[in-house]
């Protein structure tokens, strides 16, 4: 789905006590399946987990 496609979507189904959820899945749709042209086609979830150095881990 192209962002024109998805703006227009959103933009038309807009009501005061839905928009928190509509703007949460406008997130989650946006950094877990849109790829990113800048970061080689992965999406933003995918190169995080990709080359983000991983948390919690001693280097010993």
């Amino acid at each position: 789905m192209g962002k024109g496609r998805v703006v227009y979507r959103f933009a038309h189904h807009i009501c005061r006590r839905c928009l928190p959820g509509q703007v949460t899945e406008y997130i989650r749709f946006f950094n877990e399946e849109r790829p990113a042209y800048a970061l080689g086609y992965l999406t933003p979830k995918q190169y995080r987990e990709r080359f983000a150095p991983k948390r919690g881990r001693a280097d010993t």
